[in-house]
């Protein structure tokens, strides 16, 4: 499946687990973001060979030291250089490498909208329901973040919600709209920014209704209206990916309930058939412009084909099989072959094929911290 252009002159990965006393040299050899840190930051290397997610307690004691923005950058930059030393070192599995840079995009996620909430309810006091009852933003995860797979320097696909409309109780009033509004307007700016220290995440907001022309939160009836009313077939197929991540999670969780109906259909969709196809024409078209040629994740038989792949039988038969309704590509692709979708030995090739990617993916962001899938050529 994977054309060996994509690996040619790229030999800076280890066949194992580097030798203790070899690698700092090979981190600093592999990775320009991580030299940089351990030149600015030396301490940071003390315990960086032991795996495991980063720590709340970690992240506020950083943030009461130096602040929210900072102390969001400094804690994100110390916990990535370890996710890369680990990986760089073939100290960590693959799986050990999403777990940990989720556990991190939740955090600091988190972190911040709990601090802007806060700082927003001290002048306007708590945005209440219809009953009287105090509102909390939920954040919702897309793409890679809503699969528990980020690479090294993804971005963050979410979308901002709260659960129901009314006002603040305080003398300075909002509406739930006004107030949530400013919450996640604040969140991105606090993660997204660019500082000295760098950014923490870059948060990708497009996918929400309307994209770019439509508010920038929702309540729940608002989202499930849009979504009977004016959801489309790509919406259908970006939802698969949802999982609530931060905030007021029981109202998450009741938002992936409320569309659940619109992404998966109990009965054969043959509008969603052809629209199926002609997205795939789509990705194939895009990954044959000469430009994506050693492009890993768009380019042939790169990561973008594979997550295709594993998505439309979701989207198919994710209606009648529950167990294809997972926002993760591994437990699909697992179930893909326990129901007997593909053919075991295909499928072993695309896990494999795909696994070696997703790790390729992560030695080339690894080099500049840059969101790039294209495999570095000559002095690159």
């Amino acid at each position: 499946m994977q054309d060996t252009t994509f690996i040619r002159g790229w030999d800076r990965l280890p066949p194992g687990p580097v030798e203790p006393g070899d690698r700092l040299d090979h981190v600093r050899a592999c990775s320009d973001f991580a030299a940089s840190w351990l030149d600015r930051r030396p301490g940071w290397i003390e315990g960086i060979d032991q795996a495991g997610p980063p720590d709340p307690a970690g992240l506020q004691s950083v943030i009461n030291e130096h602040g929210l923005k900072a102390g969001l950058r400094r804690f994100r930059n110390q916990v990535m250089l370890g996710i890369v030393w680990r990986d760089l070192c073939g100290l960590a599995p693959l799986g050990d490498t999403f777990r940990d840079l989720d556990a991190l995009a939740r955090l600091c996620l988190s972190r911040t909208l709990e601090a802007h909430g806060r700082r927003l309810e001290e002048k306007h006091g708590t945005p209440r329901g219809p009953q009287g009852e105090p509102q909390r933003a939920f954040v919702i995860a897309l793409g890679k973040f809503g699969g528990g797979e980020l690479n090294l320097s993804s971005d963050i696909d979410i979308i901002f919600c709260y659960p129901h409309g009314g006002e603040c109780d305080g003398r300075k009033a909002l509406t739930n709209d006004q107030f949530f509004n400013r919450q996640a307007r604040a969140v991105i700016a606090s993660l997204s920014e660019l500082t000295e220290d760098g950014f923490c995440f870059r948060v990708d907001t497009r996918l929400r209704p309307f994209g770019n022309a439509g508010p920038l939160t929702s309540s729940l009836a608002a989202l499930e209206q849009y979504y009977q009313r004016e959801g489309r077939d790509w919406e259908r197929y970006a939802l698969i990916k949802a999982r609530p991540v931060a905030g007021d999670l029981e109202a998450g969780r009741q938002f992936i309930e409320n569309v659940r109906p619109f992404v998966y259909r109990r009965y054969i969709d043959y509008s969603a058939v052809e629209a199926l196809q002609e997205m795939h024409a789509n990705v194939q078209q895009d990954a044959r412009r000469k430009d994506r040629l050693d492009d890993i994740k768009r380019g042939p038989g790169g990561i973008r084909e594979i997550e295709f792949l594993a998505q439309c039988f979701q989207i198919l038969r994710g209606g009648r099989e529950p167990s294809l309704q997972t926002p993760s590509l591994h437990a699909a692709l697992s179930e893909i072959g326990r129901l007997g979708l593909m053919d075991a030995a295909a499928l072993d090739e695309i896990r494999s094929d795909y696994a070696y990617l997703r790790f390729l993916e992560n030695r080339i962001q690894a080099l500049r911290d840059q969101q790039t899938h294209r495999v570095p050529q000559g002095e690159d």
